[in-house]
């Protein structure tokens, strides 16, 4: 009998954010050695704003977003038995795979490059129930993959700038 669980973990936040992280540590290094500290302080707050603007600020609200629609939820993929199972907040959602009718997924243009927010991104797996369920990056490593070939079905692409969960 083959068992996926998924949880938000800690470790998986780490994984995602971790290149955010990176890159603002050396943009800021890099900043410091070549310009130094002698540079006027507008200078420096323009640079640092429209970099936070930009690198920053949205790798931040999608994480904030990715782990408030996943936080206390979790998903069971019983394989054997092709059903899943999600739960969040006291309320679960059973269903065979073939239940399934629609796997969407949403990702920025910029995944898998220098962008600090490419690595977010959410799959909507619409049910013949008219139930959805929303597994983000922050839940599944490489969610978009490991769910066509869990549920063996394809996903439609819908890419986007900024991957926000939205209600349309």
């Amino acid at each position: 009998m083959v068992i996926e669980k998924h949880k938000v973990t800690f470790g998986r936040q780490l994984e995602l954010f971790w290149p955010c992280i990176l890159i603002n540590i050396f943009t800021v290094a890099v900043y410091l050695f070549v310009i130094g500290v002698s540079a006027p302080i507008h200078v420096a707050l323009i640079y640092f704003g429209l970099f936070f603007s930009f690198n920053l600020l949205p790798a931040l609200i999608l994480h904030i977003q990715y782990l408030k629609e996943n936080k206390s939820s979790s998903l069971i993929l019983n394989l054997s038995e092709q059903k899943l199972y999600y739960k969040k907040k006291g309320y679960l959602i059973e269903a065979d795979f073939s239940q399934v009718e629609r796997l969407q997924y949403y990702g920025s243009y910029g995944r898998n490059s220098w962008y600090t927010f490419g690595g977010y991104e959410f799959c909507k797996v619409l049910l013949s129930s008219d139930e959805e369920i929303i597994i983000t990056s922050v839940m599944v490593k490489e969610v978009k993959k490991h769910l066509q070939d869990a549920l063996s079905i394809k996903a439609e692409d819908h890419l986007k700038f900024l991957a926000l969960i939205t209600n349309g």
